[in-house]
Protein backbone atom coordinates (compact mmCIF):
# COMPACT_ATOMS: atom_id res chain seq x y z
CA UNK A 1 0.00 0.00 0.00
CA UNK A 2 1.13 3.28 -1.07
CA UNK A 3 2.08 5.42 1.76
CA UNK A 4 -0.03 8.25 1.12
CA UNK A 5 -2.90 5.82 1.58
CA UNK A 6 -1.71 4.92 4.86
CA UNK A 7 -1.77 8.01 6.08
CA UNK A 8 -5.25 8.29 5.56
CA UNK A 9 -6.06 5.08 6.73
CA UNK A 10 -4.65 6.27 9.82
CA UNK A 11 -6.08 9.62 9.97
CA UNK A 12 -9.14 7.98 9.79
CA UNK A 13 -9.24 5.13 12.78
CA UNK A 14 -7.39 7.77 14.95
CA UNK A 15 -10.58 10.29 14.34
CA UNK A 16 -12.85 6.93 14.41
CA UNK A 17 -11.31 6.47 17.80
CA UNK A 18 -11.53 9.80 19.30
CA UNK A 19 -15.65 9.71 18.52
CA UNK A 20 -15.63 6.65 20.41
CA UNK A 21 -13.64 7.82 23.26
CA UNK A 22 -16.24 10.77 23.52
CA UNK A 23 -18.99 8.88 22.78
CA UNK A 24 -18.45 6.68 25.85
CA UNK A 25 -17.50 9.81 28.00
CA UNK A 26 -20.84 11.57 26.47
CA UNK A 27 -23.03 13.26 29.58
CA UNK A 28 -26.50 13.59 29.07
CA UNK A 29 -28.14 17.03 29.41
CA UNK A 30 -30.40 18.43 32.23
CA UNK A 31 -33.31 17.77 30.41
CA UNK A 32 -32.57 13.95 29.94
CA UNK A 33 -32.74 13.28 34.31
CA UNK A 34 -35.96 14.35 36.19
CA UNK A 35 -34.13 14.44 39.48
CA UNK A 36 -32.01 17.62 38.05
CA UNK A 37 -33.02 20.92 39.95
CA UNK A 38 -35.27 18.45 42.27
CA UNK A 39 -34.37 18.63 46.46
CA UNK A 40 -31.77 16.25 47.16
CA UNK A 41 -33.82 14.27 49.60
CA UNK A 42 -37.49 14.16 49.11
CA UNK A 43 -40.10 15.26 51.72
CA UNK A 44 -41.91 12.28 52.04
CA UNK A 45 -39.31 10.13 52.26
CA UNK A 46 -38.29 12.31 55.90
CA UNK A 47 -41.93 11.94 56.67
CA UNK A 48 -41.40 7.83 56.90
CA UNK A 49 -37.72 7.24 58.33
CA UNK A 50 -37.79 5.74 61.24
CA UNK A 51 -33.98 4.94 61.24
CA UNK A 52 -30.95 6.76 59.66
CA UNK A 53 -27.85 4.47 58.72
CA UNK A 54 -24.10 5.87 58.46
CA UNK A 55 -21.20 4.44 57.03
CA UNK A 56 -17.90 6.70 56.89
CA UNK A 57 -14.35 6.02 57.76
CA UNK A 58 -15.19 2.29 57.81
CA UNK A 59 -17.44 2.81 60.84
CA UNK A 60 -21.34 2.20 61.00
CA UNK A 61 -23.74 4.57 62.72
CA UNK A 62 -27.09 3.68 63.29
CA UNK A 63 -29.73 6.31 64.84
CA UNK A 64 -33.03 4.48 65.32
CA UNK A 65 -36.66 6.19 66.42
CA UNK A 66 -37.97 4.64 69.14
CA UNK A 67 -41.23 6.24 69.70
CA UNK A 68 -43.86 5.91 66.74
CA UNK A 69 -43.99 10.71 66.08
CA UNK A 70 -39.83 10.05 66.06
CA UNK A 71 -39.93 12.05 69.18
CA UNK A 72 -37.14 10.12 70.81
CA UNK A 73 -34.44 8.29 69.08
CA UNK A 74 -31.28 6.74 70.47
CA UNK A 75 -27.74 5.76 68.66
CA UNK A 76 -27.46 1.88 68.47
CA UNK A 77 -23.84 1.46 68.25
CA UNK A 78 -23.65 3.62 71.69
CA UNK A 79 -25.48 1.80 74.20
CA UNK A 80 -29.31 2.71 72.89
CA UNK A 81 -28.36 6.50 74.14
CA UNK A 82 -30.57 9.35 73.45
CA UNK A 83 -29.61 10.70 70.01
CA UNK A 84 -28.33 14.85 70.09
CA UNK A 85 -31.63 15.64 68.23
CA UNK A 86 -30.46 19.04 66.96
CA UNK A 87 -27.67 17.21 65.31
CA UNK A 88 -29.51 14.72 63.73
CA UNK A 89 -32.31 17.42 62.84
CA UNK A 90 -29.15 19.76 61.28
CA UNK A 91 -27.83 16.71 58.87
CA UNK A 92 -31.83 16.21 57.84
CA UNK A 93 -32.64 19.94 57.05
CA UNK A 94 -29.04 19.54 55.06
CA UNK A 95 -30.12 16.78 53.16
CA UNK A 96 -33.58 18.54 52.47
CA UNK A 97 -32.19 22.10 51.29
CA UNK A 98 -29.59 20.44 49.29
CA UNK A 99 -30.69 20.25 45.36
CA UNK A 100 -29.20 18.41 41.93
CA UNK A 101 -27.24 20.56 40.33
CA UNK A 102 -26.68 18.52 37.54
CA UNK A 103 -26.11 15.39 36.09
CA UNK A 104 -22.31 14.54 35.75
CA UNK A 105 -21.45 11.33 34.34
CA UNK A 106 -22.57 7.40 33.64
CA UNK A 107 -18.98 6.37 32.93
CA UNK A 108 -17.50 4.23 35.50
CA UNK A 109 -13.70 5.54 34.93
CA UNK A 110 -15.10 9.23 35.66
CA UNK A 111 -17.40 8.46 38.33
CA UNK A 112 -14.25 6.43 40.14
CA UNK A 113 -12.26 9.34 40.25
CA UNK A 114 -14.94 11.37 42.38
CA UNK A 115 -14.17 9.06 45.16
CA UNK A 116 -17.10 7.41 45.87
CA UNK A 117 -17.53 4.54 48.68
CA UNK A 118 -16.38 6.32 51.66
CA UNK A 119 -19.87 8.15 53.07
CA UNK A 120 -23.23 6.69 52.58
CA UNK A 121 -26.32 7.33 53.92
CA UNK A 122 -29.53 5.51 53.95
CA UNK A 123 -33.18 6.17 55.55
CA UNK A 124 -35.25 3.01 56.12
CA UNK A 125 -38.98 2.83 57.56
CA UNK A 126 -39.91 0.76 60.60
CA UNK A 127 -39.97 -2.38 58.62
CA UNK A 128 -36.62 -1.93 57.60
CA UNK A 129 -37.44 -1.19 53.75
CA UNK A 130 -35.32 1.60 52.19
CA UNK A 131 -37.02 4.87 51.73
CA UNK A 132 -33.57 6.85 50.20
CA UNK A 133 -30.08 6.11 50.14
CA UNK A 134 -27.24 7.98 48.42
CA UNK A 135 -22.96 7.83 48.27
CA UNK A 136 -21.51 10.51 48.72
CA UNK A 137 -18.35 11.43 46.85
CA UNK A 138 -15.80 14.32 47.25
CA UNK A 139 -16.14 17.71 47.04
CA UNK A 140 -15.28 19.07 43.66
CA UNK A 141 -13.13 22.78 43.42
CA UNK A 142 -16.27 24.96 42.49
CA UNK A 143 -18.02 23.05 45.75
CA UNK A 144 -21.00 21.00 46.60
CA UNK A 145 -20.80 17.32 46.29
CA UNK A 146 -20.68 15.06 43.78
CA UNK A 147 -23.35 12.03 44.98
CA UNK A 148 -24.68 8.70 43.70
CA UNK A 149 -28.26 7.33 44.19
CA UNK A 150 -28.31 3.73 45.39
CA UNK A 151 -26.45 1.47 43.22
CA UNK A 152 -27.39 2.90 39.91
CA UNK A 153 -24.57 4.30 38.32
CA UNK A 154 -25.17 7.80 37.55
CA UNK A 155 -23.30 10.28 39.47
CA UNK A 156 -24.82 13.74 40.22
CA UNK A 157 -23.14 17.57 41.36
CA UNK A 158 -25.36 18.60 44.31
CA UNK A 159 -25.20 21.70 46.24
CA UNK A 160 -24.71 19.89 49.58
CA UNK A 161 -22.53 20.76 52.02
CA UNK A 162 -21.98 18.62 54.97
CA UNK A 163 -19.62 15.98 56.62
CA UNK A 164 -20.66 13.04 58.42
CA UNK A 165 -19.35 12.13 61.78
CA UNK A 166 -17.87 8.81 62.51
CA UNK A 167 -17.90 8.61 65.94
CA UNK A 168 -21.24 7.24 67.19
CA UNK A 169 -20.63 8.68 71.06
CA UNK A 170 -20.87 12.35 69.24
CA UNK A 171 -24.25 11.43 67.97
CA UNK A 172 -25.32 11.03 71.62
CA UNK A 173 -26.91 13.89 73.46
CA UNK A 174 -24.29 14.80 76.56
CA UNK A 175 -26.43 16.52 78.01
CA UNK A 176 -27.72 15.11 81.30
CA UNK A 177 -29.92 17.19 83.40
CA UNK A 178 -32.41 19.11 80.95
CA UNK A 179 -33.35 22.14 82.81
CA UNK A 180 -32.77 25.58 82.73
CA UNK A 181 -31.71 27.97 85.05
CA UNK A 182 -34.85 29.93 85.24
CA UNK A 183 -36.67 26.70 85.70
CA UNK A 184 -34.97 25.53 89.24
CA UNK A 185 -37.17 26.73 92.12
CA UNK A 186 -35.34 24.43 95.08
CA UNK A 187 -31.45 23.57 95.60
CA UNK A 188 -30.23 21.46 98.46
CA UNK A 189 -26.08 21.29 98.97
CA UNK A 190 -24.48 18.75 100.89
CA UNK A 191 -20.76 19.34 102.05
CA UNK A 192 -18.74 16.73 103.44
CA UNK A 193 -19.27 18.33 107.25
CA UNK A 194 -22.57 19.75 108.26
CA UNK A 195 -25.88 19.93 107.58
CA UNK A 196 -27.16 20.13 103.53
CA UNK A 197 -27.80 24.31 102.52
CA UNK A 198 -31.34 24.12 101.77
CA UNK A 199 -32.20 27.17 98.83
CA UNK A 200 -35.74 27.66 97.67
CA UNK A 201 -37.72 30.67 95.42
CA UNK A 202 -41.27 30.81 94.41
CA UNK A 203 -39.85 31.25 90.67
CA UNK A 204 -36.98 33.01 88.72
CA UNK A 205 -37.60 36.50 89.41
CA UNK A 206 -37.56 36.39 93.13
CA UNK A 207 -35.12 36.22 95.79
CA UNK A 208 -33.37 33.12 97.18
CA UNK A 209 -34.81 31.88 100.55
CA UNK A 210 -32.16 30.30 102.57
CA UNK A 211 -33.46 27.63 105.41
CA UNK A 212 -31.71 28.52 108.74
CA UNK A 213 -30.38 31.64 107.83
CA UNK A 214 -29.29 34.14 110.93
CA UNK A 215 -30.66 37.74 110.94
CA UNK A 216 -27.30 38.80 110.40
CA UNK A 217 -26.67 36.85 107.68
CA UNK A 218 -27.65 36.76 104.42
CA UNK A 219 -26.76 34.65 100.34
CA UNK A 220 -23.66 35.97 98.04
CA UNK A 221 -26.39 35.59 94.86
CA UNK A 222 -23.08 35.41 92.13
CA UNK A 223 -21.76 31.79 93.92
CA UNK A 224 -25.40 30.39 93.86
CA UNK A 225 -25.95 31.82 89.84
CA UNK A 226 -22.94 30.05 89.15
CA UNK A 227 -23.33 26.53 90.59
CA UNK A 228 -27.09 26.98 89.55
CA UNK A 229 -25.48 27.48 85.80
CA UNK A 230 -22.85 24.24 86.33
CA UNK A 231 -25.62 21.93 87.23
CA UNK A 232 -28.24 22.60 84.75
CA UNK A 233 -25.67 22.46 81.98
CA UNK A 234 -23.58 19.72 83.11
CA UNK A 235 -22.60 17.15 80.31
CA UNK A 236 -20.64 13.45 80.53
CA UNK A 237 -17.47 13.55 78.80
CA UNK A 238 -16.83 9.41 78.79
CA UNK A 239 -19.15 6.62 80.06
CA UNK A 240 -17.67 3.26 81.33
CA UNK A 241 -18.93 0.08 83.06
CA UNK A 242 -20.90 0.68 86.37
CA UNK A 243 -18.42 -1.41 87.80
CA UNK A 244 -15.86 0.00 86.88
CA UNK A 245 -13.48 0.51 89.87
CA UNK A 246 -12.66 4.58 89.46
CA UNK A 247 -16.65 4.41 89.41
CA UNK A 248 -17.40 2.57 92.26
CA UNK A 249 -14.61 4.84 94.24
CA UNK A 250 -16.22 7.92 93.12
CA UNK A 251 -19.57 6.95 94.67
CA UNK A 252 -18.13 6.14 97.65
CA UNK A 253 -16.17 9.51 97.66
CA UNK A 254 -18.96 11.42 96.91
CA UNK A 255 -21.22 14.69 97.76
CA UNK A 256 -24.66 14.82 97.21
CA UNK A 257 -27.02 18.06 95.51
CA UNK A 258 -30.83 18.08 94.44
CA UNK A 259 -32.20 20.66 92.10
CA UNK A 260 -36.20 21.01 92.46
CA UNK A 261 -38.02 22.38 89.04
CA UNK A 262 -40.81 24.36 88.84
CA UNK A 263 -43.04 20.75 87.31
CA UNK A 264 -42.23 19.71 91.01
CA UNK A 265 -39.41 17.22 89.21
CA UNK A 266 -36.40 16.58 91.62
CA UNK A 267 -32.67 15.56 90.23
CA UNK A 268 -30.60 13.74 93.04
CA UNK A 269 -26.89 14.45 91.52
CA UNK A 270 -24.22 12.43 93.62
CA UNK A 271 -20.80 13.32 91.81
CA UNK A 272 -17.54 12.39 93.48
CA UNK A 273 -14.16 10.73 93.12
CA UNK A 274 -11.32 8.49 93.49
CA UNK A 275 -9.10 10.21 96.18
CA UNK A 276 -5.44 10.45 94.76
CA UNK A 277 -3.12 7.99 96.60
CA UNK A 278 -0.39 8.98 98.99
CA UNK A 279 2.60 10.81 97.98
CA UNK A 280 5.48 8.05 97.45
CA UNK A 281 8.45 9.03 99.58
CA UNK A 282 11.20 11.47 98.03
CA UNK A 283 13.95 9.49 97.08
CA UNK A 284 17.28 9.72 99.15
CA UNK A 285 19.60 12.14 98.98
CA UNK A 286 22.67 11.77 96.14
CA UNK A 287 26.00 10.29 97.36
CA UNK A 288 28.75 12.85 97.00
CA UNK A 289 29.55 13.20 93.12
CA UNK A 290 25.93 11.60 92.17
CA UNK A 291 23.33 13.60 90.22
CA UNK A 292 19.80 13.22 92.37
CA UNK A 293 17.17 11.05 90.63
CA UNK A 294 13.77 12.99 89.53
CA UNK A 295 11.04 13.14 91.36
CA UNK A 296 8.05 11.17 91.38
CA UNK A 297 5.58 12.45 89.72
CA UNK A 298 2.46 13.73 92.19
CA UNK A 299 -0.12 11.06 92.33
CA UNK A 300 -3.14 11.90 90.68
CA UNK A 301 -6.99 11.32 91.65
CA UNK A 302 -8.87 9.97 89.71
CA UNK A 303 -12.00 10.96 86.93
CA UNK A 304 -14.89 13.01 88.12
CA UNK A 305 -18.13 10.50 87.61
CA UNK A 306 -21.95 11.58 88.33
CA UNK A 307 -24.90 9.40 89.85
CA UNK A 308 -28.36 11.52 88.67
CA UNK A 309 -31.76 10.26 89.50
CA UNK A 310 -35.19 11.93 88.77
CA UNK A 311 -38.35 11.54 90.80
CA UNK A 312 -40.10 10.62 87.66
CA UNK A 313 -39.61 6.78 86.92
CA UNK A 314 -39.86 7.59 83.35
CA UNK A 315 -37.49 9.95 83.06
CA UNK A 316 -34.89 9.11 80.50
CA UNK A 317 -31.67 9.82 82.54
CA UNK A 318 -32.88 7.45 84.99
CA UNK A 319 -32.38 4.00 82.01
CA UNK A 320 -29.24 6.28 80.90
CA UNK A 321 -27.84 5.57 84.76
CA UNK A 322 -28.64 2.21 84.81
CA UNK A 323 -27.05 1.22 81.58
CA UNK A 324 -23.43 3.42 82.27
CA UNK A 325 -21.40 5.24 84.62
CA UNK A 326 -20.72 8.91 83.39
CA UNK A 327 -17.43 10.75 83.45
CA UNK A 328 -18.17 14.43 83.88
CA UNK A 329 -15.10 17.29 83.75
CA UNK A 330 -12.71 18.13 86.69
CA UNK A 331 -14.25 21.54 87.46
CA UNK A 332 -18.04 20.01 87.77
CA UNK A 333 -16.66 18.52 91.30
CA UNK A 334 -13.79 21.39 92.00
CA UNK A 335 -15.73 24.08 91.46
CA UNK A 336 -18.61 23.43 93.81
CA UNK A 337 -18.54 25.83 96.88
CA UNK A 338 -16.68 23.56 99.76
CA UNK A 339 -18.63 24.83 102.94
CA UNK A 340 -21.60 26.88 103.91
CA UNK A 341 -19.13 29.63 103.83
CA UNK A 342 -18.61 29.48 100.05
CA UNK A 343 -22.10 30.67 100.26
CA UNK A 344 -23.22 33.06 103.17
CA UNK A 345 -21.96 35.97 104.57
CA UNK A 346 -22.19 38.55 107.14
CA UNK A 347 -24.59 41.55 106.18
CA UNK A 348 -23.67 44.74 106.53
CA UNK A 349 -25.16 46.26 109.93
CA UNK A 350 -27.71 48.84 109.20
CA UNK A 351 -26.38 52.40 110.22
CA UNK A 352 -26.21 53.71 113.55
CA UNK A 353 -29.62 55.54 114.72
CA UNK A 354 -29.06 59.01 114.70
CA UNK A 355 -30.86 61.54 117.02
CA UNK A 356 -33.80 62.63 114.89
CA UNK A 357 -33.48 66.01 112.94
CA UNK A 358 -35.23 69.56 114.64
CA UNK A 359 -38.56 70.33 113.56
CA UNK A 360 -38.43 73.09 111.55
CA UNK A 361 -41.48 75.86 110.58
CA UNK A 362 -44.36 73.83 109.27
CA UNK A 363 -42.58 70.18 109.60
CA UNK A 364 -43.37 67.57 111.89
CA UNK A 365 -40.53 66.34 112.04
CA UNK A 366 -41.60 62.88 110.88
CA UNK A 367 -44.61 62.83 113.58
CA UNK A 368 -47.27 60.41 112.66
CA UNK A 369 -50.61 62.12 110.39
CA UNK A 370 -53.48 63.23 111.94
CA UNK A 371 -55.19 60.74 111.66
CA UNK A 372 -53.05 59.03 114.14
CA UNK A 373 -53.43 61.87 116.67
CA UNK A 374 -55.59 59.45 118.80
CA UNK A 375 -55.76 59.80 122.70
CA UNK A 376 -54.17 57.35 124.58
CA UNK A 377 -50.70 55.05 124.08
CA UNK A 378 -49.97 53.75 120.81
CA UNK A 379 -49.00 50.02 120.23
CA UNK A 380 -45.79 48.83 119.88
CA UNK A 381 -46.40 45.46 119.19
CA UNK A 382 -49.50 43.13 118.79
CA UNK A 383 -50.52 39.80 120.00
CA UNK A 384 -51.37 38.35 116.08
CA UNK A 385 -52.14 39.56 112.80
CA UNK A 386 -55.70 39.98 113.43
CA UNK A 387 -55.34 42.17 116.15
CA UNK A 388 -52.63 44.18 114.24
CA UNK A 389 -54.83 44.70 111.17
CA UNK A 390 -57.59 45.73 113.22
CA UNK A 391 -55.78 48.62 114.57
CA UNK A 392 -53.83 49.54 111.52
CA UNK A 393 -57.69 49.66 109.29
CA UNK A 394 -59.11 52.00 111.80
CA UNK A 395 -55.70 54.26 112.78
CA UNK A 396 -54.28 54.51 109.01
CA UNK A 397 -57.68 54.37 107.15
CA UNK A 398 -57.17 57.13 104.99
CA UNK A 399 -54.02 55.00 103.60
CA UNK A 400 -53.53 53.56 100.59
CA UNK A 401 -52.93 49.80 100.66
CA UNK A 402 -50.36 47.85 98.99
CA UNK A 403 -48.81 44.16 98.70
CA UNK A 404 -49.07 42.27 101.70
CA UNK A 405 -51.25 44.82 103.70
CA UNK A 406 -48.89 47.47 103.28
CA UNK A 407 -50.20 50.72 103.59
CA UNK A 408 -49.20 54.39 102.70
CA UNK A 409 -49.66 57.72 101.41
CA UNK A 410 -47.69 59.72 98.91
CA UNK A 411 -45.64 62.66 100.50
CA UNK A 412 -44.03 63.92 97.28
CA UNK A 413 -44.49 62.73 94.02
CA UNK A 414 -41.56 60.82 91.92
CA UNK A 415 -41.04 60.62 88.02
CA UNK A 416 -39.95 58.64 85.77
CA UNK A 417 -40.47 54.49 85.97
CA UNK A 418 -40.10 52.01 89.03
CA UNK A 419 -37.40 49.61 89.76
CA UNK A 420 -37.00 46.75 88.36
CA UNK A 421 -35.81 43.15 90.60
CA UNK A 422 -32.29 43.57 90.35
CA UNK A 423 -31.52 47.17 90.52
CA UNK A 424 -29.16 49.15 92.52
CA UNK A 425 -31.04 51.22 94.81
CA UNK A 426 -30.53 54.74 96.61
CA UNK A 427 -32.79 55.21 99.82
CA UNK A 428 -33.45 57.68 102.60
CA UNK A 429 -35.95 56.51 105.33
CA UNK A 430 -36.66 57.16 109.16
CA UNK A 431 -37.89 54.92 110.95
CA UNK A 432 -40.36 54.81 114.08
CA UNK A 433 -42.75 52.49 115.95
CA UNK A 434 -46.26 53.21 116.04
CA UNK A 435 -45.66 55.20 119.59
CA UNK A 436 -43.90 57.34 117.56
CA UNK A 437 -39.97 56.29 118.81
CA UNK A 438 -37.31 56.14 116.24
CA UNK A 439 -35.13 53.63 115.89
CA UNK A 440 -32.96 54.31 112.94
CA UNK A 441 -32.89 57.47 110.25
CA UNK A 442 -30.30 57.93 107.11
CA UNK A 443 -31.08 61.55 106.80
CA UNK A 444 -28.33 62.39 109.64
CA UNK A 445 -25.58 60.38 107.20
CA UNK A 446 -23.69 62.03 103.69
CA UNK A 447 -25.26 59.31 101.79
CA UNK A 448 -28.02 57.35 101.09
CA UNK A 449 -28.21 53.61 101.75
CA UNK A 450 -27.77 51.56 99.16
CA UNK A 451 -28.66 47.69 98.39
CA UNK A 452 -30.01 45.75 95.46
CA UNK A 453 -33.83 45.67 94.99
CA UNK A 454 -35.18 42.34 95.42
CA UNK A 455 -32.93 39.94 96.78
CA UNK A 456 -33.56 40.13 100.51
CA UNK A 457 -31.34 42.62 101.80
CA UNK A 458 -34.04 44.42 103.28
CA UNK A 459 -36.91 43.45 105.04
CA UNK A 460 -39.90 42.31 102.54
CA UNK A 461 -42.03 45.35 103.16
CA UNK A 462 -38.95 47.60 101.57
CA UNK A 463 -38.74 45.46 98.34
CA UNK A 464 -42.20 45.64 98.00
CA UNK A 465 -43.19 48.96 98.25
CA UNK A 466 -40.12 50.25 96.15
CA UNK A 467 -41.14 47.87 93.54
CA UNK A 468 -43.91 50.33 92.93
CA UNK A 469 -42.12 54.04 93.56
CA UNK A 470 -40.38 56.39 91.06
CA UNK A 471 -37.66 57.97 91.28
CA UNK A 472 -37.44 61.05 93.97
CA UNK A 473 -40.93 60.16 95.18
CA UNK A 474 -41.27 59.71 99.27
CA UNK A 475 -44.01 57.87 101.22
CA UNK A 476 -44.60 57.81 104.36
CA UNK A 477 -44.61 53.90 104.71
CA UNK A 478 -46.51 51.66 107.26
CA UNK A 479 -45.18 48.29 107.85
CA UNK A 480 -46.92 44.70 109.23
CA UNK A 481 -44.57 42.68 111.17
CA UNK A 482 -44.91 39.43 109.09
CA UNK A 483 -43.27 41.87 106.53
CA UNK A 484 -40.72 43.29 108.87
CA UNK A 485 -39.29 41.80 111.94
CA UNK A 486 -41.97 39.19 111.90
CA UNK A 487 -42.15 37.19 114.92
CA UNK A 488 -39.26 37.72 116.93
CA UNK A 489 -37.65 41.39 116.33
CA UNK A 490 -34.73 42.80 115.71
CA UNK A 491 -32.34 43.84 118.62
CA UNK A 492 -33.91 46.02 121.52
CA UNK A 493 -34.91 48.66 119.78
CA UNK A 494 -37.71 46.60 117.60
CA UNK A 495 -39.93 44.14 119.70
CA UNK A 496 -42.10 41.09 118.69
CA UNK A 497 -44.57 41.52 116.38
CA UNK A 498 -43.69 45.05 115.51
CA UNK A 499 -45.50 46.75 112.77
CA UNK A 500 -42.88 49.92 111.78
CA UNK A 501 -43.67 53.24 110.05
CA UNK A 502 -41.13 55.08 107.40
CA UNK A 503 -40.50 57.75 105.57
CA UNK A 504 -39.39 56.24 102.98
CA UNK A 505 -37.56 58.27 99.81
CA UNK A 506 -36.34 56.74 96.55
CA UNK A 507 -33.31 58.78 95.99
CA UNK A 508 -32.33 57.46 92.79
CA UNK A 509 -31.17 53.57 91.02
Amino acid sequence: MKLKTLTIVAAVLAVASIATWLFNQRDSGPSADPRVGQPLLPADAVAKTATVHLKTDGKEITLASTEPAGSAWVVREYHDMPVDFAKLTRLVTDLRDAKVLRFVSANAERIERMEFGDSEIELRDKDGGVLWSADLGKTPSGGGRFIKFGDAPRAYLTSLSTWLDSTAKNWVNSTLIPAKPEDVTAIELGFNEGEPLRLTRESSSSSWKVEGLAADEQLKESPVSSLLSSLTNLRFTETTEKDEPDAVAAREHARTLKLTTKENRTYSIVIGRKPAPPAPPPPPPPAEGETAPPAPPAPTPGPVFVFITSSVSTDPINSMMDKRAFQVSEWSFTGLPANREALIEKAPPPPPPPPPPPPTSGDTGGATSSTQEESGPKPTSFPDEAAEAAYLAKAFSDYKIGEGGIRYKVLKEGTGETPAVGTKIKAHYAGRLLDGKEFDNSYKYTQPFTFVLGRGQVIKGWDDMLFTMKKGEKREVVIPYKLAYGEKGSGKNIPPRASLIFDLELVDF
